[in-house]
């Protein structure tokens, strides 16, 4: 069995193989087709690396001062923890966390951590569509 600390270190190991800031990596494409190699830009500073969102949608399962727990279309449960920092609207007006409720949908955009947790960087509340 593989303990969770080895993903951890494993993925520290490979941060530290990337190239460095300004220099171009070669990969091959996404959809096959042509063998052309295309380059891939890594972020030029660690602002721009903070930019790298991942996007989730579903309804809320619970929300706490340190996490929110979302429920997705597929049935599982992703925990986001929770700042000071993080963002929550309702179109586009904001709001705050505490008028979020249990059973209502949200988008979340969240930061992927090197040990693979996320962390939500903003929470909109999603309305259905009339």
């Amino acid at each position: 069995m593989i303990k969770r600390g080895f993903w951890a270190a494993a993925l520290a190991a490979l941060a530290m193989t990337l190239p460095v800031a300004g220099v171009c990596q070669v990969v091959s494409r996404p959809y096959g087709g042509s063998r052309a190699r295309q380059a891939a830009h890594p972020p030029r500073s660690s602002k721009d690396a903070d930019k790298l969102l991942a996007t989730f949608t579903g309804t809320i399962a619970s929300i706490t001062k340190k996490d929110l727990f979302v429920k997705t279309g597929d049935g599982n449960t992703l925990q986001f923890s929770r700042s000071g920092k993080t963002e929550f609207t309702d179109g586009s007006k904001k709001m705050k966390a505490s008028n979020l409720k249990s059973g209502q949908p949200v988008s979340v955009q969240a930061k992927v951590n090197i040990d693979g947790s996320l962390a939500a960087v903003s929470v909109a509340l999603q309305h259905p569509k009339k």
